[in-house]
């Protein structure tokens, strides 16, 4: 499997969660794309599939990501559901990923 960045996001906008390798139960790697230039989550989903290439790469739910980069200290919150895939269904997950990520700002999980 080629190495993927576990993150990559152009900023605020909608992002995905994905398991990518292994199968759809118990993926190797977890991963978060999205951003402001994907109309629809299922955009995300294709591009991804592109960058990956052959590997297997399984929706675990998305929603709306934004970035405030003027509070301090700088928060990032994640909110909502992805109309094709739900909700993210591992937020423990995403919010290890994204702290690792982006260790300067404050992870928000919203309702």
């Amino acid at each position: 499997m080629p190495a993927i960045a576990p993150v990559h996001l152009s900023g605020s906008g909608k992002y995905i969660l994905l398991g990518l390798g292994g199968d759809a139960l118990v993926p190797k790697q977890m991963i978060v794309r999205g951003g402001a230039e994907f109309n629809l989550h299922k955009d995300i989903f294709a591009v991804t599939k592109k960058e990956v290439g052959n590997v297997l790469l399984s929706p675990y739910g998305g929603g709306v990501i934004n970035f405030f980069d003027e509070t301090s200290p700088k928060r990032l919150v994640v909110s909502g559901s992805s109309l094709k895939y739900g909700p993210v269904r591992a937020p423990d997950i995403l919010c290890e990923l994204l702290k690792k990520n982006y260790p300067e700002y404050l992870i928000e999980v919203a309702d």
